[in-house]
């Protein structure tokens, strides 16, 4: 309610939202480093995407059942991403467009993701796919802090209660995803590592409750 109160005191006003940008980054850094981001968010979600696909058709699965509830919404995080990508790269080359359907279009591709990560727990497959899922996440957390995320919004957060009853005794399935593509330093200098790439936390043991798993992909966002 009280985002909603901003916005509609702005519309009031005749203000827009302000763009934010990340002052680590020096500004030609900062662009090529974007840049980098928003072609590595995409490559992440179309490879997940296609490979679930394709799957998904293989074994001519039922639009109702979670393989299918999962396919879809990786479908739409396909689509947000690639929405949320051409804006992006339409306003780094004209910076005097509007913001707005940019911050809109973060927000839906944050949801999307989270949502996907929510029908693989169902599915069974949150597992295999949290690399992906992980990367992505952290590809959308490096473009909000490059100034797309709405400043007047808080980030979305996560009710791990109902996550976690509506996943609770699904078995996990193995499925077989090419490596994750990492991205290469930038010409224009070297840029702050992300703390958690390449640590996967499955990796230290060989069986993991699924509370466990869900514990993990959360963390940090359900306060």
């Amino acid at each position: 309610m009280t985002a909603l109160a901003l916005t509609i005191g702005n519309q009031a006003l005749g203000q827009r939202p302000v763009f934010v940008p990340d002052d680590r980054y020096p500004v030609a850094q900062r662009q090529s480093y974007l840049l980098q981001e928003v072609e590595c968010l995409q490559s992440t979600t179309r490879t997940l995407h296609q490979a679930f696909v394709s799957y998904c058709k293989r074994y001519k699965v039922a639009a109702a059942s979670p393989d299918g509830q999962l396919m879809r919404a990786l479908v739409d995080l396909q689509l947000d991403v690639s929405r949320l990508a051409s804006q992006i790269r339409a306003h780094t080359g004209n910076a005097s467009i509007p913001l707005g359907e940019a911050y809109r279009s973060f927000h839906m591709a944050e949801y999307a993701s989270r949502d996907s990560q929510l029908m693989a727990v169902q599915a069974g497959f949150i597992r295999s796919m949290f690399p992906y899922f992980r990367d992505i996440d952290q590809h959308l957390s490096e473009i909000g802090r490059l100034g797309y995320r709405n400043p007047m919004l808080r980030p979305l957060e996560m009710d791990g209660r109902s996550y976690g009853s509506r996943g609770s005794g699904v078995q996990e399935r193995h499925f077989e995803l090419p490596p994750l593509v990492l991205p290469q330093p930038i010409p224009s200098g070297p840029v702050p590592p992300r703390p958690d790439r390449g640590r996967d936390p499955y990796e230290r043991e060989d069986k993991l409750d699924l509370g466990d798993v869900l514990k993990q992909l959360f963390r940090g966002r359900l306060n």
